[in-house]
Protein backbone atom coordinates (compact mmCIF):
# COMPACT_ATOMS: atom_id res chain seq x y z
CA UNK A 1 0.00 0.00 0.00
CA UNK A 2 1.63 3.15 -1.04
CA UNK A 3 0.45 6.37 1.42
CA UNK A 4 1.05 9.40 -0.79
CA UNK A 5 0.48 13.24 -0.34
CA UNK A 6 -0.59 14.68 -3.88
CA UNK A 7 -0.73 18.75 -4.34
CA UNK A 8 -2.44 20.05 -7.37
CA UNK A 9 -1.81 23.76 -8.51
CA UNK A 10 -2.60 25.83 -10.96
CA UNK A 11 0.51 27.46 -12.25
CA UNK A 12 -0.32 31.25 -13.02
CA UNK A 13 3.11 31.26 -15.67
CA UNK A 14 0.98 29.14 -18.26
CA UNK A 15 -2.25 27.91 -16.87
CA UNK A 16 -1.71 24.29 -16.33
CA UNK A 17 -1.53 22.41 -13.43
CA UNK A 18 1.40 21.10 -11.69
CA UNK A 19 0.90 17.88 -9.67
CA UNK A 20 3.25 17.14 -6.78
CA UNK A 21 3.94 14.17 -4.97
CA UNK A 22 5.25 15.56 -1.49
CA UNK A 23 8.64 13.75 -0.31
CA UNK A 24 9.34 15.78 2.18
CA UNK A 25 8.30 19.04 4.51
CA UNK A 26 11.43 21.53 5.62
CA UNK A 27 10.45 24.48 7.54
CA UNK A 28 12.78 26.82 7.54
CA UNK A 29 12.44 29.50 10.79
CA UNK A 30 14.36 32.68 12.33
CA UNK A 31 15.05 33.52 8.18
CA UNK A 32 14.92 37.86 8.71
CA UNK A 33 18.21 39.69 6.79
CA UNK A 34 18.15 42.20 9.67
CA UNK A 35 20.86 39.83 11.81
CA UNK A 36 19.96 42.29 14.76
CA UNK A 37 16.06 42.41 15.09
CA UNK A 38 16.71 38.48 14.45
CA UNK A 39 18.31 38.75 17.87
CA UNK A 40 15.69 40.45 19.26
CA UNK A 41 12.91 38.63 17.96
CA UNK A 42 15.13 35.44 19.41
CA UNK A 43 15.28 37.86 23.08
CA UNK A 44 11.66 38.35 22.65
CA UNK A 45 10.61 34.76 22.75
CA UNK A 46 13.18 33.80 25.33
CA UNK A 47 11.07 36.31 27.86
CA UNK A 48 7.81 34.57 27.16
CA UNK A 49 9.72 31.03 27.96
CA UNK A 50 10.15 30.15 24.41
CA UNK A 51 12.91 27.85 23.72
CA UNK A 52 15.54 29.27 21.59
CA UNK A 53 17.94 28.63 19.25
CA UNK A 54 21.13 29.00 19.55
CA UNK A 55 21.85 29.86 15.87
CA UNK A 56 19.88 30.91 13.10
CA UNK A 57 18.05 30.20 11.01
CA UNK A 58 17.01 26.92 12.09
CA UNK A 59 15.17 23.83 9.91
CA UNK A 60 12.45 22.20 10.89
CA UNK A 61 10.73 18.83 9.35
CA UNK A 62 7.72 18.01 9.93
CA UNK A 63 5.76 14.79 8.74
CA UNK A 64 5.22 15.54 5.06
CA UNK A 65 1.70 14.31 4.57
CA UNK A 66 1.07 17.43 7.05
CA UNK A 67 1.32 19.73 3.85
CA UNK A 68 -2.02 20.03 2.56
CA UNK A 69 -4.35 22.30 0.55
CA UNK A 70 -7.47 22.50 2.92
CA UNK A 71 -9.95 24.86 3.69
CA UNK A 72 -10.53 23.24 6.95
CA UNK A 73 -7.89 23.10 9.70
CA UNK A 74 -8.61 20.60 12.70
CA UNK A 75 -6.60 21.50 15.78
CA UNK A 76 -6.58 20.18 19.42
CA UNK A 77 -5.85 23.34 21.15
CA UNK A 78 -7.24 26.46 21.35
CA UNK A 79 -4.43 28.26 21.03
CA UNK A 80 -3.13 28.13 17.56
CA UNK A 81 -2.28 30.52 15.11
CA UNK A 82 -0.93 31.34 11.29
CA UNK A 83 1.38 33.00 9.71
CA UNK A 84 1.86 34.29 5.76
CA UNK A 85 4.74 32.35 4.64
CA UNK A 86 6.26 32.40 0.69
CA UNK A 87 6.69 28.31 0.01
CA UNK A 88 9.19 26.86 -2.87
CA UNK A 89 8.15 23.97 -4.10
CA UNK A 90 10.71 21.55 -6.66
CA UNK A 91 9.37 19.38 -9.08
CA UNK A 92 10.19 18.12 -12.16
CA UNK A 93 12.85 19.78 -11.65
CA UNK A 94 11.97 22.99 -11.42
CA UNK A 95 11.33 25.90 -8.35
CA UNK A 96 7.63 27.30 -8.27
CA UNK A 97 6.84 29.73 -5.48
CA UNK A 98 3.69 29.22 -3.77
CA UNK A 99 2.04 30.48 -0.48
CA UNK A 100 1.33 28.58 2.92
CA UNK A 101 1.12 28.95 6.36
CA UNK A 102 3.12 28.11 9.34
CA UNK A 103 0.43 27.07 11.81
CA UNK A 104 1.51 26.67 15.33
CA UNK A 105 0.58 25.41 18.76
CA UNK A 106 1.70 28.42 20.59
CA UNK A 107 1.15 26.65 23.82
CA UNK A 108 3.50 23.36 22.59
CA UNK A 109 5.82 25.98 21.17
CA UNK A 110 6.97 27.33 24.40
CA UNK A 111 8.55 23.70 26.08
CA UNK A 112 9.24 22.08 22.47
CA UNK A 113 9.94 24.44 18.99
CA UNK A 114 9.92 20.95 17.00
CA UNK A 115 7.00 19.75 17.78
CA UNK A 116 5.04 22.65 17.89
CA UNK A 117 5.50 22.83 13.88
CA UNK A 118 4.51 18.73 13.73
CA UNK A 119 1.29 19.51 15.80
CA UNK A 120 -0.53 21.45 12.79
CA UNK A 121 -1.46 20.65 9.27
CA UNK A 122 0.65 23.12 7.25
CA UNK A 123 -2.33 24.75 4.59
CA UNK A 124 -0.68 25.73 1.13
CA UNK A 125 -1.94 27.27 -1.60
CA UNK A 126 -4.05 26.09 -4.94
CA UNK A 127 -2.23 28.47 -7.01
CA UNK A 128 1.74 28.86 -7.87
CA UNK A 129 4.27 30.55 -10.24
CA UNK A 130 7.72 29.50 -11.94
CA UNK A 131 10.38 30.87 -9.88
CA UNK A 132 12.19 32.00 -12.52
CA UNK A 133 9.00 34.04 -13.78
CA UNK A 134 9.20 36.33 -10.47
CA UNK A 135 10.75 39.65 -11.23
CA UNK A 136 11.91 41.88 -8.81
CA UNK A 137 11.60 39.48 -5.49
CA UNK A 138 11.93 42.05 -2.80
CA UNK A 139 9.21 44.05 -3.82
CA UNK A 140 7.08 41.26 -3.44
CA UNK A 141 4.03 42.05 -0.41
CA UNK A 142 3.18 39.87 1.98
CA UNK A 143 0.13 40.38 3.88
CA UNK A 144 -2.29 38.42 6.25
CA UNK A 145 -5.80 39.18 8.22
CA UNK A 146 -8.14 37.57 10.75
CA UNK A 147 -11.62 37.69 11.84
CA UNK A 148 -13.22 36.84 8.38
CA UNK A 149 -10.85 39.00 7.09
CA UNK A 150 -11.55 42.18 8.85
CA UNK A 151 -8.72 42.55 10.47
CA UNK A 152 -5.13 43.06 9.49
CA UNK A 153 -2.51 40.43 11.03
CA UNK A 154 0.50 40.42 8.76
CA UNK A 155 1.72 43.37 6.25
CA UNK A 156 5.24 43.62 4.94
CA UNK A 157 8.13 43.22 1.89
CA UNK A 158 9.81 40.05 1.74
CA UNK A 159 12.61 41.86 1.84
CA UNK A 160 12.93 41.39 5.72
CA UNK A 161 13.60 37.98 4.81
CA UNK A 162 16.60 36.28 3.41
CA UNK A 163 16.68 36.39 -0.29
CA UNK A 164 14.98 33.09 -1.67
CA UNK A 165 18.45 31.36 -2.88
CA UNK A 166 20.36 32.17 0.27
CA UNK A 167 17.40 30.05 2.56
CA UNK A 168 17.24 26.96 -0.34
CA UNK A 169 21.09 26.90 0.33
CA UNK A 170 21.00 26.94 3.85
CA UNK A 171 18.65 23.93 3.65
CA UNK A 172 21.00 22.24 1.68
CA UNK A 173 23.40 22.90 3.78
CA UNK A 174 21.22 21.05 6.68
CA UNK A 175 19.20 18.14 4.53
CA UNK A 176 21.07 18.22 1.40
CA UNK A 177 19.82 19.68 -1.94
CA UNK A 178 16.55 20.13 -2.88
CA UNK A 179 14.68 17.28 -5.00
CA UNK A 180 11.33 16.51 -6.54
CA UNK A 181 8.72 16.84 -3.79
CA UNK A 182 9.93 19.14 -1.34
CA UNK A 183 8.30 21.59 0.29
CA UNK A 184 10.06 24.36 1.73
CA UNK A 185 8.63 27.14 3.83
CA UNK A 186 10.77 30.12 3.80
CA UNK A 187 9.85 32.11 6.85
CA UNK A 188 7.19 34.83 7.75
CA UNK A 189 7.15 38.66 8.52
CA UNK A 190 5.87 40.11 11.88
CA UNK A 191 2.82 40.67 13.03
CA UNK A 192 0.55 43.49 13.33
CA UNK A 193 0.29 43.76 17.54
CA UNK A 194 0.64 40.44 19.37
CA UNK A 195 0.46 36.92 18.01
CA UNK A 196 -2.91 35.42 18.99
CA UNK A 197 -5.14 32.72 17.84
CA UNK A 198 -8.03 33.28 15.18
CA UNK A 199 -10.85 31.18 13.64
CA UNK A 200 -9.47 32.07 10.09
CA UNK A 201 -6.59 33.05 8.25
CA UNK A 202 -6.48 34.88 4.97
CA UNK A 203 -3.11 35.72 3.26
CA UNK A 204 -2.01 36.99 0.22
CA UNK A 205 1.91 37.50 -1.93
CA UNK A 206 1.36 39.60 -4.52
CA UNK A 207 3.67 42.03 -6.84
CA UNK A 208 0.81 44.15 -8.05
CA UNK A 209 0.19 41.86 -11.43
CA UNK A 210 -0.38 38.32 -9.86
CA UNK A 211 -1.27 37.13 -6.43
CA UNK A 212 -1.15 33.81 -4.64
CA UNK A 213 -3.92 33.60 -2.22
CA UNK A 214 -4.23 31.64 0.99
CA UNK A 215 -7.90 30.80 2.98
CA UNK A 216 -9.18 28.60 5.86
CA UNK A 217 -11.02 27.97 8.94
CA UNK A 218 -9.80 26.81 12.29
CA UNK A 219 -12.05 24.38 13.59
CA UNK A 220 -10.90 23.73 17.19
CA UNK A 221 -11.52 20.15 18.49
CA UNK A 222 -10.92 19.94 22.10
CA UNK A 223 -14.21 21.44 23.19
CA UNK A 224 -16.01 18.93 20.88
CA UNK A 225 -17.61 15.51 21.80
CA UNK A 226 -20.36 13.15 20.40
CA UNK A 227 -21.27 11.59 17.34
CA UNK A 228 -20.02 14.02 14.45
CA UNK A 229 -23.07 12.97 12.07
CA UNK A 230 -26.93 12.89 12.69
CA UNK A 231 -27.63 9.92 10.23
CA UNK A 232 -31.25 7.99 10.40
CA UNK A 233 -30.55 4.38 12.29
CA UNK A 234 -31.20 1.58 9.16
CA UNK A 235 -31.45 -1.95 9.20
CA UNK A 236 -30.63 -3.52 6.18
CA UNK A 237 -32.07 -3.17 3.70
CA UNK A 238 -31.79 -3.93 -0.10
CA UNK A 239 -29.67 -0.66 -2.33
CA UNK A 240 -31.63 -1.25 -5.36
CA UNK A 241 -35.09 -0.13 -3.71
CA UNK A 242 -33.21 3.46 -3.78
CA UNK A 243 -33.28 4.70 -7.54
CA UNK A 244 -30.24 6.60 -9.15
CA UNK A 245 -30.66 10.15 -9.38
CA UNK A 246 -28.53 12.52 -11.67
CA UNK A 247 -26.28 14.43 -9.47
CA UNK A 248 -27.09 18.67 -9.12
CA UNK A 249 -23.46 20.10 -10.96
CA UNK A 250 -22.74 16.92 -12.20
CA UNK A 251 -22.44 15.85 -15.27
CA UNK A 252 -24.49 13.45 -18.31
CA UNK A 253 -24.01 9.79 -17.25
CA UNK A 254 -22.85 10.59 -13.52
CA UNK A 255 -25.68 9.47 -10.77
CA UNK A 256 -25.86 8.72 -7.56
CA UNK A 257 -27.99 6.42 -4.77
CA UNK A 258 -28.17 8.31 -1.32
CA UNK A 259 -28.07 5.48 0.81
CA UNK A 260 -28.13 7.91 4.02
CA UNK A 261 -27.89 11.57 4.54
CA UNK A 262 -26.58 13.77 7.55
CA UNK A 263 -29.02 16.31 7.92
CA UNK A 264 -27.02 18.78 9.72
CA UNK A 265 -24.48 19.50 6.88
CA UNK A 266 -26.10 17.57 4.16
CA UNK A 267 -22.92 15.06 3.78
CA UNK A 268 -24.40 11.32 2.28
CA UNK A 269 -23.22 8.07 2.34
CA UNK A 270 -24.10 6.96 -1.29
CA UNK A 271 -22.80 5.12 -4.03
CA UNK A 272 -21.83 7.04 -7.36
CA UNK A 273 -21.84 5.60 -10.77
CA UNK A 274 -20.12 6.21 -14.36
CA UNK A 275 -21.50 5.24 -17.39
CA UNK A 276 -19.49 4.40 -19.93
CA UNK A 277 -18.22 6.99 -21.74
CA UNK A 278 -18.40 9.30 -18.50
CA UNK A 279 -15.72 12.30 -18.93
CA UNK A 280 -16.11 15.15 -16.09
CA UNK A 281 -12.94 16.92 -17.48
CA UNK A 282 -15.52 19.83 -17.09
CA UNK A 283 -15.62 19.82 -13.49
CA UNK A 284 -11.69 19.92 -13.25
CA UNK A 285 -9.77 19.16 -9.83
CA UNK A 286 -11.94 17.67 -6.90
CA UNK A 287 -11.56 19.57 -3.33
CA UNK A 288 -14.42 18.19 -0.38
CA UNK A 289 -14.37 20.27 3.01
CA UNK A 290 -15.00 16.83 4.52
CA UNK A 291 -13.61 13.36 4.64
CA UNK A 292 -14.61 10.73 1.81
CA UNK A 293 -13.78 7.10 1.85
CA UNK A 294 -14.43 5.51 -1.07
CA UNK A 295 -14.18 1.80 -2.45
CA UNK A 296 -14.77 0.63 -6.20
CA UNK A 297 -17.34 -1.90 -6.96
CA UNK A 298 -17.16 -2.42 -10.57
CA UNK A 299 -15.35 -0.77 -13.08
CA UNK A 300 -12.43 1.62 -13.52
CA UNK A 301 -11.78 5.45 -13.63
CA UNK A 302 -9.14 7.13 -15.28
CA UNK A 303 -7.65 10.10 -13.03
CA UNK A 304 -6.67 12.23 -15.47
CA UNK A 305 -4.52 14.51 -13.30
CA UNK A 306 -2.37 11.66 -12.28
CA UNK A 307 -3.15 9.92 -15.16
CA UNK A 308 -3.43 6.38 -13.58
CA UNK A 309 -6.01 4.25 -13.77
CA UNK A 310 -8.15 2.64 -10.71
CA UNK A 311 -10.20 -0.56 -10.93
CA UNK A 312 -12.97 -2.59 -8.77
CA UNK A 313 -11.40 -3.71 -5.61
CA UNK A 314 -8.93 -0.58 -4.72
CA UNK A 315 -10.05 2.11 -1.71
CA UNK A 316 -8.76 5.56 -1.50
CA UNK A 317 -9.23 7.65 1.71
CA UNK A 318 -9.28 11.63 0.96
CA UNK A 319 -9.20 14.23 3.80
CA UNK A 320 -9.94 17.12 3.60
CA UNK A 321 -8.26 19.25 0.39
CA UNK A 322 -7.03 16.31 -0.74
CA UNK A 323 -7.17 16.55 -4.48
CA UNK A 324 -8.59 14.25 -7.09
CA UNK A 325 -9.68 14.17 -10.50
CA UNK A 326 -11.17 14.77 -12.95
CA UNK A 327 -12.03 11.29 -14.40
CA UNK A 328 -13.10 9.06 -17.34
CA UNK A 329 -14.99 5.92 -17.26
CA UNK A 330 -13.99 3.96 -20.64
CA UNK A 331 -15.90 1.02 -19.70
CA UNK A 332 -18.43 2.52 -17.06
CA UNK A 333 -17.46 2.34 -13.11
CA UNK A 334 -19.96 2.03 -9.66
CA UNK A 335 -18.26 3.03 -6.16
CA UNK A 336 -19.09 3.35 -2.75
CA UNK A 337 -18.96 6.34 -0.56
CA UNK A 338 -18.40 7.47 3.53
CA UNK A 339 -18.36 10.82 3.85
CA UNK A 340 -18.16 12.69 7.08
CA UNK A 341 -17.14 16.19 8.18
CA UNK A 342 -14.65 17.70 10.30
CA UNK A 343 -16.56 17.93 13.33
Amino acid sequence: MDTVNTLVFRNLSDGTDVVVVVERLLVAGFTGRDADAVAHHVSELADIGVPVPENTPVLFQPPPKLVRQTQALPVVCDNTSGEVEPVIVKWDDRLYLTIGSDHTDRTLETSDLAASKAACIHPIGLTCIALDDVEDWDSLTLTSAVDGGMTEYQRGRIDVLLPAETIIEFVAREAGDLRNGDVVFLGTISTIGNIRPSKDFTASITNGTWSLDLHYSVVDMSSRGGAPLDKPELEFFAVEDIEWTLIPGGVDGQSERLLSVDTSTGIATRMLRFEPGTDTTVLGVLRHDFWEEVYILEGELHDLTLDKVFRAGTYASRPPGMPHGPWKSASGCVTFEARYPVV
